[in-house]
C-alpha cells in the first residue's frame, strides 16, 4: 500500500528517501531507547542492570523474572503515554527469555 501510494504521489525520488530515512532514524532512536537506555548503564563500569540481575540469580530464577517483567509491561502499556515503548520493552524481554531458554545469554 505505502509503494502504491509513493508511486502515485507527484515525489522526487530523493524526497521519498529523505521520508523513509527520517523514519528510520526515529525507529532507531526509538529501539536504542528500548533496548539499551543509557540510564540503565549509569555506573564507574558501564554495566547494564539487566546483566548484573542475571548475575545475582540461578538460570531458572532469572526465567521467571524476565517472565514476570514480560507480565508488567503487558499490564500497563494501556495506562502509559507511550504504549507502543511498553511493547517493545515487553518484547525485548521476552526475545530475552527466548534467548536464554536456548542457553544463549545474549
Amino acid at each position: 500500500m505505502i509503494q502504491r501510494v509513493i508511486t502515485t504521489m507527484p515525489v522526487n525520488k530523493k524526497d521519498v528517501q529523505n521520508i523513509m530515512q527520517s523514519y528510520l532514524n526515529k525507529t532507531t532512536n526509538e529501539r536504542k531507547d528500548v533496548d539499551h537506555p543509557e540510564h540503565y548503564k549509569l555506573n564507574e563500569h558501564g554495566i547494564e542492570c539487566i546483566d548484573a540481575i542475571q548475575a545475582t540469580m540461578d538460570h531458572n530464577s532469572f526465567n521467571e523474572y524476565l517472565r514476570g517483567t514480560i507480565m508488567k509491561y503487558l499490564w500497563r502499556c494501556n495506562y502509559k503515554n507511550n504504549k507502543k515503548k511498553d511493547l517493545l520493552k515487553a518484547q525485548w524481554y521476552l526475545n530475552k527469555l527466548i534467548s536464554n531458554l536456548h542457553g544463549n545469554n545474549s
